[in-house]
């Protein structure tokens, strides 16, 4: 059965993510399953993240740093890889990692 989301799901995006806008679908209730890193990787089964203890998922091979460039790294190793145009492409999916002033992912 699709998920069906509720008023109070977009409340909770809203609240948490302050300038998110109106142009936003939410495809499901908040988990501690996963995070955003880990569903933009197409996995719902565990958080990723780059901690130094190692205690989240995080892709062998890839810096445990908190840095764009570890992130790019990461979602290379599920077949994404840095492109231009910025734009939308027909027939691709296209990802942003986004952070904040001191180039930390967030």
């Amino acid at each position: 059965m699709p998920y069906v989301p509720r008023p109070e799901d977009y409340e909770w995006v809203k609240a948490t993510f302050e300038n998110v806008g109106t142009g936003f679908d939410v495809t499901s209730s908040p988990t501690e399953d996963y995070n955003c890193i880990a569903w933009a990787g197409h996995d719902q089964t565990q958080w990723w993240w780059p901690d130094s203890f190692g205690i989240a998922y995080w892709p062998a091979g890839v810096p445990r740093v908190e840095s764009i460039d570890a992130f790019v790294t990461a979602y290379g190793t599920v077949g994404f890889q840095v492109c231009e145009p910025n734009e939308a492409s027909e027939g691709f999916e296209k990802l942003v990692i986004y952070a904040d002033s001191t180039g930390t992912p967030t």
